[in-house]
Parts: C-alpha cells; sequence; structure tokens
C-alpha cells in the first residue's frame, strides 16, 4: 500500500514523577507500523510498558525526535524543550486560561506549534472521545477507600478499609478489587463498629469518572438507593453493607427562578442554576413568591411544573405552613417562621446523610457548586451524642467522614477544594469552621483527596484503554502540517475543534482564553 514517511513519537514524561503511562500501547504501535509509519518512541525507564515491548512492535526506540511531525504525549512538556513547528497532542490544562500554564502557552504560540488538545475532543453530543475518566474513577475510589480507613482509625475506629492500599500498590486494578472483596467480606460479617452507623456513599454525575469509581465499589457488600432514600438508610441501615446513591443533574439542580430543572436550558444558562445538594428548601419556596400572591396559587404552580415528581419535601413543607395559616398572614412570614423554627424534617438535604461523597462533577465558571464553604461549615457541625456512646466506642463528631474529588477544579464544584492533593501525600483535613487546610488524617474537619492525576497509579491499563480511543484519529493527525495554515487541514470536527493554536495564533475557537487572561 502507498507508504508515507511520517513520524510521531511517545514524548517522554519529564513533568511528574509519578506519570508513567503513555498515549499508546505496543499494540497500537504494531497496527501504525503495519500501515507503513515510523513510530519513535523516546528512551524512559519510567513508562510502565518496557521499552521491549515497545520494540518488539515495531517502535524504534530513540532520543532525537526532531523528524517527527507527530508528537504525543500525556501530560505537558517542558517548555524549553518544546519543537517549533510541530504537531503536538497532549492534556495542555490552558483551556480555561490556567494561570500555571499560560507560560507554556506562550512558548507554544511563539514558536508556532499547532497544539491538539485531547479534552476537548468531543463528539457531536459534546461528549469527549479521548479521555483517561474511567480510570481516575477507579484509582479515587481505591484511594479514598484507604483514606478512610486511616480516618476512622484517627477518630478511634478499626475498620475493615484499613486493609485496603493506595491504587498504585496494585499492580492492576483486578488486584484492587480483591483487596475490596476482601475488606467487603469483613463487612458483610458484622465487623464495622456500630457506634460509626451505616455507611453511606454519593457518586456525583453519571460519566466515566462515576462509572469507574462504582465498578470498584461493587467489589463491596453494596446497595444503591435513590438519593431520597439516603436519609433513612443513613440511620437504620444494615450494618453489615455500604449504600451508594448516585446524583443526576435532575436531582440537584433547578432554576434560581422557580426551582424547576430544564436540561436544554441549563446547557445554554448554567449560570441560571442552582445547587440543593446542601441547600435549605426555603430558598426555592422565597423564590415561589415571585410567581405566586398567595399559597393556593403555589400549589398551582407546582402542579404545572410537575413539582410533586421532585420535590416531595417542599410540597410537605408547603402543607405544614399552611396548616397553621391562622397564625400567620402570609406565605412569606410563614416561610421566615419555618427558617427559624430550623425544623430539620422538612429539609430536602443529601450531603448531611453522607459518610462519603465522590465527586465527579465537570466544573466551570457560571455553573453551580455542589457544596460552598458555608455548607461545610453546616455539615461539620457536631452530632448530638447518643446515651450509648462511651469513651472506647465513640460516635462520629459528624456524618460526612470524607470526599474524594475526582474532578480535581480547584475553588470549582468543591469550593473550598483550593488545592489538589498528589499521590505522595494523597489526604489532608479541611478544618471549615477556620477555613485552614492541613496535611493530615487527624484533627477536625472532612478528609479530602483531590489527586489530578490519579490515571497514573494504573498506568498500563490506562495506557491501553486511553489509546484504543485515540487510535482512530491518529492517521488524520499525522497528517497534519503544523507549517500550513489551519484552514487548509482536511480534519474530522473532533479532531479540528480540539486544535488550541496553530500558526502563531489561538485558533478562532479559542481565542476567548486571551480575553480571560486579560480579565
Amino acid at each position: 500500500h502507498f507508504f508515507l514517511v511520517l513520524k510521531r513519537q511517545h514524548k517522554r514524561e519529564d513533568v511528574n514523577a509519578w506519570e508513567r503511562r503513555a498515549p499508546l500501547a505496543p499494540r497500537h504501535i504494531k497496527a501504525l507500523a503495519s500501515l507503513g509509519y515510523k513510530v519513535l518512541v523516546q528512551p524512559s525507564n519510567r513508562r510502565a510498558i518496557h521499552e521491549k515491548d515497545y520494540v518488539k512492535a515495531g517502535g524504534i526506540i530513540q532520543e532525537d525526535i526532531s523528524e517527527a511531525c507527530l508528537i504525543l504525549g500525556v501530560k505537558r512538556p517542558p517548555e524549553d524543550k518544546l519543537i517549533p513547528k510541530k504537531t503536538y497532542a497532549f492534556f495542555s490544562h490552558t483551556i480555561k486560561a490556567q494561570e500555571a500554564n499560560m507560560p507554556l502557552l506562550d512558548e507554544i504560540l511563539r514558536k508556532d506549534i499547532r497544539l491538539i488538545d485531547y479534552e476537548k475532543m468531543v463528539d457531536h453530543r459534546g461528549v469527549r472521545v479521548v479521555a483517561f475518566g474511567k480510570w481516575a474513577g477507579v484509582a479515587g475510589m481505591i484511594n479514598i477507600l484507604h483514606g478512610m480507613g486511616l480516618r476512622f482509625l484517627a477518630l478511634g475506629h478499626h475498620t475493615p478499609f484499613m486493609h485496603i492500599g493506595m491504587a498504585h500498590n496494585y499492580r492492576n486494578s483486578s488486584q484492587a478489587v480483591q483487596a475490596v472483596r476482601d475488606c467487603g467480606y469483613e463487612i458483610s460479617l458484622g465487623l464495622m463498629p456500630k457506634s460509626v452507623g451505616p455507611i453511606t456513599f454519593v457518586f456525583t454525575g453519571t460519566g466515566n469518572v462515576s462509572k469507574g469509581a462504582q465498578e470498584m465499589f461493587n467489589a463491596l457488600p453494596c446497595e444503591f438507593v435513590e438519593p431520597h432514600e439516603l436519609k433513612e438508610v443513613s440511620r437504620t441501615g444494615d450494618l453489615r453493607k455500604v449504600y451508594g446513591t448516585v446524583l443526576s443533574r435532575h436531582h440537584h439542580l433547578i432554576r434560581k427562578s422557580n426551582g424547576v430543572y430544564d436540561p436544554v436550558e441549563y446547557d445554554k444558562h448554567p449560570e441560571r442554576y442552582t445547587s440543593r445538594f446542601n441547600t435549605d428548601v426555603s430558598i426555592t419556596l422565597n423564590a415561589l413568591l415571585f410567581m405566586a400572591d398567595d399559597y393556593q396559587n403555589v400549589f398551582d404552580i407546582l402542579h404545572l411544573h410537575e413539582f410533586e415528581a421532585h420535590c416531595q419535601k417542599e410540597l410537605a413543607i408547603l402543607h405544614f405552613l399552611c396548616s397553621f395559616s391562622h397564625r400567620v398572614k402570609t406565605l412569606d412570614l410563614a416561610i421566615h417562621y419555618y427558617s427559624h423554627q430550623k425544623m430539620s424534617d422538612f429539609i430536602f438535604q443529601i450531603a448531611p446523610y453522607a459518610t462519603c461523597v465522590i465527586n465527579g462533577i465537570y466544573w466551570e465558571q457560571h455553573t453551580p457548586r455542589l457544596l460552598s464553604r458555608q455548607d461545610a461549615q453546616r455539615l461539620l457541625t457536631p452530632l448530638r451524642p447518643s446515651a450509648s456512646a462511651t469513651e472506647g466506642c465513640p460516635e462520629l463528631p459528624h456524618k460526612l467522614v470524607a470526599i474524594c474529588d475526582i474532578s480535581a477544579d480547584t475553588g470549582g464544584s468543591i469550593e473550598f477544594m483550593t488545592e489538589c492533593t498528589t499521590i505522595d501525600s494523597p489526604f489532608c483535613m479541611y478544618d471549615a469552621d477556620q477555613h485552614i487546610i492541613h496535611d493530615s488524617v487527624e484533627g477536625l474537619g472532612i478528609l479530602m483527596c483531590s489527586i489530578d492525576n490519579l490515571p497514573a497509579q494504573l498506568p498500563i491499563e490506562s495506557t491501553e484503554c486511553f489509546g484504543d480511543m485515540l487510535f482512530p484519529y491518529i492517521e488524520e493527525m499525522l497528517l497534519s502540517d503544523a507549517s500550513e495554515p489551519f484552514e487548509s487541514q482536511n480534519y474530522s470536527p473532533v479532531v479540528r475543534d480540539a486544535v488550541i493554536t496553530s500558526n502563531g495564533s489561538l485558533t478562532d475557537k479559542y481565542k476567548y482564553i486571551q480575553k480571560l487572561r486579560e480579565s
């Protein structure tokens, strides 16, 4: 067949010591070599897949990669090693004008590099087609189970979670699954301390991150419940199992003006919405006042927007408020009365009944936060100890023990997650009252885990899976000539819309980055 002398390589990952992934596995190199492409692979002892496997597949181990026309990596390369007028593909973390990566972007522009960012390779529905998401979820779930074992121990409880290690301690996910199953076996025998109460997990999002985390969670003796059932199982659930719930957008996002969720509108105008993940529904009720003169009209609006299906707690509050309408003259005053009475039985919340939150929500500016600093303060309000609590068998100071923020957006959906943790130092404690973070599993607060390169802990499986997704687009990326005008390139929409820079400028789709920098 037609032979093209085109080169590409695996860019050796130089930034993070834990980065052992590659964008393609040996089986992908073999397929490219069989098509007639020359494949250069930079030597690296850190890469999890051995060089001999790449050589056997047809790759050429070579330090000098200047002849390559396409350079593939996973994470950003050092700025001083960028080669001018080449096409690069990697996760640049520049699309939100992230300050730490702006020097990298400036150097890419100065050297006339065409940058393809994997994060922006999406299909016609806007769904990412190339991602490590599943393996971030798998590794994140393993890590937080390990972290919960340490945190429970610091609180005075030995639990079966102590037998689970960090994700990178396992050769592959199958070994990790076995460790989680062993932990689950002890849980099923009733070996969780009774004073800890039923353990509940909330998974936010329904994408690959959440699915990967749930895949590992399923190795425990678990039962999934609906979000509105979480309160009951957190109080009366079986200690021989753990409980999980999956939080989709419609479970917690509401329009600020009237409390309704419209998925089409949300995609276009997320700034019009807020999250009620940990929000008192009196906010929702106050919004209804703008639409109604009296409580009967409110019920009409509720019926019109089918609130009955999604807001049972709001309805209960309304019925309650109207039942003592002789004591107050308006619904507004009734809500004021309700708020001051703090009748928590009528508050629709999810977070207060979660032991651990696994956050997999992709967050952008103008989209609602899942938890704010104020939310954290409320969640960390000490619980009143029961009569059965003893010094040797203490109860938890508050229900929420841990948050695994797999999305790792600093200051994002978890507002108080202001700095990512690392594989070397995976956990920290957030003290909401003092608004401070300290590197420990002891003391007051919530255990936080927010590692931003989780798939690096399972590098071989991550590489193979990522390569399977990327491979269909490699050939058109190989045909890219960074010295030619961007408009002249025959790209598919998936690749074209992922080109951040070309010919020394931001492409039209990404000129907003400069505006973000200026603002």
